[in-house]
C-alpha cells in the first residue's frame, strides 16, 4: 500500500456552513500489487468504514470484477480473477462523510492474492489498514445580544436592565463559549 492514512477536515474547512466531505478513498490508499504476467486472482474485504456514511460506492464498473457494498456495516468487498482490473477498481471506491462529523475511523483491508501457474498455485494472504483523520472545524459563532428598542429615559431614572441572551449554532456539541464582553 503506497498510503496509510488520508487526513481531511471536517465541512471541507468550512466554518459556516456544513459541507459533506467526499474522499477518493480508493486511490488515496494506493494499493498496488505486482503481477507481471496477469495470472493472478484478487479477492479483498474492507472494513471499518463509519455505518452513518451519506454514501459508500464504486464509481466504476467492470464486468470481470464482483463488488459489494454494505453500508449498514461498514464494509465492502472486490474479487477478481483479474488483479489489474480488481485495483482499477478499488481506486475508484468513493465515500461521502456525514457533514460537520469529525469522528476518525481505520480501515482494514483483508485478502487474498493467488497466482496460478502449469501446475503450481500459489496464495498470499495480506492484511493492510488505512486511518482516515478528519480534522475538527469549529462553527462560526452566531450571538445573538436581544436588543431590544426602548423609549429614552430620564437621567433621575435608575438604570435598566436589558437581557443578552448567547446561543451558539453548534450542531454536534464540539464548541463552547467562555464569555461574551
Amino acid at each position: 500500500m503506497k498510503n496509510n492514512r488520508t487526513v481531511v477536515a471536517e465541512n471541507n474547512l468550512n466554518s459556516y456552513v456544513d459541507e459533506e466531505v467526499n474522499i477518493r478513498i480508493g486511490e488515496r490508499m494506493g494499493v498496488r500489487v505486482d503481477d507481471l504476467d496477469g495470472s493472478q486472482a484478487f479477492q479483498a474485504t474492507l472494513t471499518g468504514f463509519p455505518t452513518n456514511l451519506l454514501d459508500l460506492h464504486f464509481a466504476k464498473s467492470l464486468s470481470n470484477v464482483t463488488t459489494a457494498v454494505a453500508p449498514s456495516s461498514g464494509s465492502v468487498s472486490i474479487q477478481s480473477t483479474n488483479t489489474f482490473d480488481a485495483l482499477l477498481m478499488l481506486a475508484s471506491l468513493r465515500i461521502t462523510l456525514f457533514h460537520d462529523d469529525d469522528t476518525n475511523f481505520l480501515i482494514v483491508m483483508t485478502g487474498t492474492c493467488t497466482d496460478t501457474g502449469a501446475s503450481l498455485v500459489f496464495q498470499e494472504n495480506f492484511y493492510l489498514t488505512h486511518q482516515v483523520i478528519v480534522q475538527a472545524v469549529a462553527d462560526a459563532p452566531k450571538l445573538d445580544a436581544g436588543v431590544e428598542l426602548r423609549a429614552a429615559q430620564g437621567e433621575s431614572r435608575p438604570f435598566e436592565l436589558y437581557p443578552v441572551s448567547v446561543a451558539l449554532n453548534d450542531k454536534d456539541g464540539s464548541e463552547t463559549f467562555e464569555s461574551v464582553k
